[in-house]
């Protein structure tokens, strides 16, 4: 989550906790908007503590919904990656 808070001088105005959060699809791990090879290693490299990721990218590489990354996520990806699994949205 991303929080600005500015203030704007011409209408004396200050705007506080604005809150945007990123979301990533399913399998998406790197955010390019495609599930890829690239995506599994990540979530590989993750699973083993070589990667660090930010929230948005743990819970795109938690693809099997159990709450905890490990390498089972990286090898559902990539199976979903030829074809041979589906990722649940």
């Amino acid at each position: 989550a991303v929080e600005v808070t500015t203030f704007d001088p011409w209408v004396n105005l200050e705007l506080r906790d604005i809150t945007a959060e990123l979301t990533l699809r399913k399998g998406d791990v790197d955010g390019d908007e495609e599930v890829t090879a690239a995506d599994a290693r990540l979530a590989l490299r993750a699973a083993v503590a070589l990667e660090e990721l930010d929230a948005a990218q743990l819970k795109a590489a938690n693809v099997d919904g159990d709450e905890e990354l490990t390498p089972a996520d990286a090898r559902l990806i990539l199976r979903s990656v030829v074809g041979l699994e589906e990722l649940a949205a």
